[in-house]
C-alpha cells in the first residue's frame, strides 16, 4: 500500500529534479519534440524576486519546481502523478 500527498504545490516544491522528470517522461511517452520544448520552455531561464514589505530583492534564478500559476500546471501535475504511479507499480 502506498499513500501520496496530492497537494500539487507540495509535489512541485519537493522534487528537486522535477523539470528533468517531466521532460524525460514526455519523451518516454512519445510526445513530439516540439511539444516537449513547448512545455519546458516557460521554466527555462526563469528568474524571480522576493518582496518583503516595500523592499524587493535582486533577481535570482528559479532552479526547482515549475512556474506558479502556469496554465500548464494541471498537465505537469498529472505527468508527475503518472510517473509516481508507474514507479510504484514497478
Amino acid at each position: 500500500m502506498c499513500f501520496m500527498d496530492m497537494e500539487k504545490e507540495k509535489v512541485f516544491d519537493k522534487i528537486a529534479s522535477l523539470r528533468k522528470v517531466i521532460e524525460w517522461w514526455l519523451r518516454k511517452k512519445g510526445e513530439p519534440e516540439i511539444m516537449v520544448r513547448a512545455v519546458m520552455s516557460p521554466s527555462e531561464g526563469a528568474k524571480t524576486r522576493v518582496r518583503v514589505g516595500f523592499l524587493l530583492s535582486k533577481e535570482f534564478p528559479v532552479k526547482v519546481g515549475v512556474t506558479q500559476g502556469s496554465v500548464l500546471s494541471q498537465l505537469l501535475f498529472a505527468i508527475v502523478v503518472d510517473v509516481l504511479i508507474v514507479r510504484v507499480q514497478e
